[in-house]
């Protein structure tokens, strides 16, 4: 994973990434904050205990949720539309590619929202990798 502050959300990219799903596919951890529970959970009209029990496993560090997911299974919240909880997902998804992005430059080439980020302030992902050496 890799931090930037460079680039912020416009209008139009929550229809690029709404229906996207690539970064929804790859392997990883995604974390679900406490009060992000609730809001799924309200999201969902699900009980928050019932919520937890059916999509979550407490994280390593025992501070958060993850989605309980296997190895290359996708988020069991995407489906051929695009993501199914996009008003309600956390905020590790809500900052991806703004606030970070994965390392592996063949994912990132994946993500439609990051490619459309890039085009609008005339950068490539070799002008970012340049500026990582």
């Amino acid at each position: 994973m890799r931090n930037l502050t460079r680039f912020s959300e416009e209008a139009n990219d929550s229809q690029i990434c709404g229906t996207c799903t690539s970064c929804c596919r790859w392997d990883g951890e995604v974390r679900f904050s406490p009060d992000e529970l609730e809001t799924l959970a309200d999201y969902l009209k699900m009980d928050v205990r019932d919520c937890a029990e059916k999509f979550f496993e407490l994280s390593d560090d025992r501070r958060n949720l993850r989605l309980r997911m296997g190895q290359g299974d996708p988020c069991p919240f995407i489906s051929e539309k695009g993501c199914t909880i996009y008003e309600a997902r956390p905020v590790q998804c809500r900052n991806f590619p703004y606030v970070w992005v994965r390392e592996e430059a063949k994912l990132m080439e994946e993500c439609e929202l990051f490619k459309a980020i890039l085009k609008r302030n005339n950068l490539t992902l070799q002008d970012l990798q340049n500026e990582k050496d």
